[in-house]
């Protein structure tokens, strides 16, 4: 079962992805909404997720710091989601086009 930690689920974006995702059996979905980025990194350690899905504006988390932390985890994928211009980004692979909830599914599961 792949574990993905949703950041900020209590937020619009966050709370669709959850709700999206949960659908899918092979998911373990975990929300969070850490209070600063001490309490997100104690987080990831204590649920050790696959996949980390973080919106783009989140309210601290920056994408690009989060994955130089984790680089060194390398069973761990971050998709930062954008909600201005429906594009998914997964940090240090691609950029995908998202048109469909099908397409979005699939790359969480790392389908393509």
């Amino acid at each position: 079962m792949l574990r993905v930690l949703i950041i900020d689920n209590d937020l619009l974006v966050g709370a669709v992805v959850q709700m999206l995702l949960a659908a899918v059996a092979s998911l373990d979905i975990i929300g969070i909404s850490p209070q600063n980025p001490t309490d997100l990194v104690k987080h990831i350690d204590h649920h050790q997720p696959n996949v980390i899905i973080v919106e783009e504006t989140s309210r601290f988390v920056v994408p690009v710091k989060l994955y130089q932390l984790f680089r060194e985890t390398p069973h761990l994928r971050i998709i930062v989601v954008s909600a201005n211009n429906d594009m998914v980004q997964i940090y240090g692979k691609q950029e995908i086009l998202v048109t469909d909830p099908a397409q979005f599914i699939n790359i969480v599961l790392n389908n393509k």
